[in-house]
């Protein structure tokens, strides 16, 4: 292609080249930048009327552990990446006495 015609063919794409580009791609924490070898699903209930609101964070893997770094060596991270609302759980009633019925 030319400056001076810009509607002239350029090269074709080089297929194999894009699809090896495209098989490396890996998933990375919006946080710490790290790719993601997987990652934690944690779960939270927030109590309603209506029942329990259940949530679930994916979060990052790489929390401190009890030396202060991550699995990998670096800085700890483990953040919650996203959240889902998967629906709600039966409100619970109380007895008398304490004890919970759900």
């Amino acid at each position: 292609m030319s400056e001076q015609n810009p509607t002239a063919k350029g090269k074709p794409a080089d297929v194999e080249k894009i699809t090896q580009e495209v098989a490396q791609l890996q998933p990375r924490c919006p946080h710490c930048g790290r790719a993601l070898p997987g990652m934690n699903i944690l779960t939270m209930e927030l109590p309603t009327p209506q029942g329990g609101m259940v949530w679930l964070l994916p979060s990052c893997p790489f929390f401190a552990g009890e030396d202060g770094k991550a699995a990998d060596g670096g800085e700890p991270c483990g953040k919650i990446i996203s959240a889902q609302f998967t629906g709600y759980t039966q409100p619970k009633i109380a007895k008398p006495g304490g004890a919970w019925l759900g």
